[in-house]
């Protein structure tokens, strides 16, 4: 049985003796069964599995003078926590990490394992207000890491949950309540209840992706008005700062100048016309079936939003196109587009040195999406005909290209 049983009478109560029936349960277009009432709120059982899995990777840091903060594990010797928790390396080799620190559902606590800190290995950013550092004997072999190729980018209304040692006490989660009030590119303001002791905490969206690192909360001025919120730091913003740090690998450039590099020359050589562009973009899709996530991801990391926006991935696009012409040193090649104001001049430093080209790449793609101005009359242009983001990207890719060889 299902629970649900049709033509069930429905009762009114008139007093405490007497009942009147009103109607019955029934199944169909009757409006009497059950239904989603607003949004759908159904989860998956295996959500809250995922929850207590991540869950592990959250410590309780305990700091020199005896204060607390919480960090967590981004691979299984690199932790993450606030740089106003743990601000240099000397206070970090003083420092340690507890794991496990958390009740049963019986009130009792369980084992923990505590962990010293390796100062040595450290980096930190007072204005995004993050600090990375080593933890000896790698903790995340036995309790686990988050992700950090999986971060995605809130919006308001979302909800977000945050894993966190308030008070310096046992772990707790807030699950309700939890709204994003607004991302304002690099902070996310959310409703989600913290206490001091909470800084450091890694914040989830709802499907378990890192969005941010918790640092503060109280009275904020947002649209004009004080407002009692709570903040995070976007995490793809850390990601991006603390790339070299981190060793991050940028899987769409080594796709892009391994497998794809004689497609990519190619396309370069041979597009004559915007539609050649989305011809070869409906190819490229096909071919490299794994190409378009690589690029929205790329977009995603680079954005301070979830949108797959199509300005941003023709700026990375000019970025791979001036250097697969300067890899090849090719300058023979028809022209699509008309000059663009002041893309020549941002590329002219690179032409015929001997930069390595994926620094080449950082570079010119961090100078563009720095000020995306000077590309967007080359969105404009190639929208007319209803291109995929992977267009965008292949616009980008001939006009940077197109750029370095003039």
């Amino acid at each position: 049985m299902n629970g649900f049983y049709p033509n069930k009478p429905i009762f009114k109560r008139l007093d405490t003796t007497r009942f009147e029936v009103i109607g019955k349960t029934g199944l169909g277009g009757d409006g009497n069964n059950e239904k989603i009432i607003g949004p759908n709120n159904l989860m998956n059982i295996a959500w809250l599995n995922k929850a207590l899995e991540i869950s592990k990777s959250i410590g309780k840091v305990i700091l020199p003078d005896g204060a607390a903060g919480t960090g967590f594990l981004i691979s299984n010797d690199l932790l993450v926590t606030n740089h106003h928790v743990i601000s240099d390396s000397e206070t970090a080799m003083k420092s340690k990490v507890i794991f496990n620190y958390q009740k049963n559902w019986e009130g009792q606590p369980e084992p923990t394992t505590t962990f010293t800190i390796d100062g040595t290995y450290f980096t930190t950013n007072p204005i995004l207000d993050y600090t990375i550092v080593r933890v000896n004997n790698n903790p995340g072999e036995k309790f686990g890491h988050i992700n950090i190729k999986d971060v995605s980018i809130p919006k308001a209304k979302d909800y977000v949950n945050i894993i966190q040692h308030p008070k310096g006490g046992y772990k707790q989660i807030c699950l309700t309540d939890n709204t994003v009030y607004k991302v304002t590119d690099p902070l996310a303001h959310y409703m989600t209840d913290t206490e001091p002791g909470s800084s450091g905490s890694a914040v989830f969206d709802q499907n378990w992706r890192l969005v941010a690192l918790h640092h503060s909360g109280g009275p904020t001025l947002l649209d004009g008005e004080m407002k009692f919120v709570n903040e995070g730091v976007l995490f793809s913003r850390i990601v991006q700062d603390a790339k070299n740090f981190l060793g991050v690998p940028d899987e769409l450039f080594d796709i892009i100048i391994t497998a794809m590099k004689e497609e990519i020359a190619n396309f370069i050589n041979v597009a004559k016309s915007k539609e050649d562009i989305q011809i070869y973009a409906n190819r490229i899709v096909e071919v490299y079936p794994n190409f378009n996530k690589l690029l929205n991801d790329t977009i995603i990391l680079n954005t301070s939003t979830n949108e797959i926006d199509p300005l941003t991935a023709a700026g990375i696009g000019v970025a791979v196109g001036a250097v697969i012409r300067h890899i090849g040193r090719k300058n023979e090649s028809f022209k699509v587009f008309e000059e663009i104001d002041g893309l020549q001049d941002l590329i002219k430093p690179y032409i015929n040195t001997d930069i390595f080209p994926s620094k080449m790449y950082e570079s010119i793609k961090d100078d563009i999406l720095k000020d995306l101005t000077v590309i967007r009359p080359l969105v404009n242009e190639t929208a007319e005909i209803g291109f995929l983001v992977a267009a965008a990207f292949l616009a980008g890719v001939k006009a940077g290209a197109d750029a370095y060889g003039r």
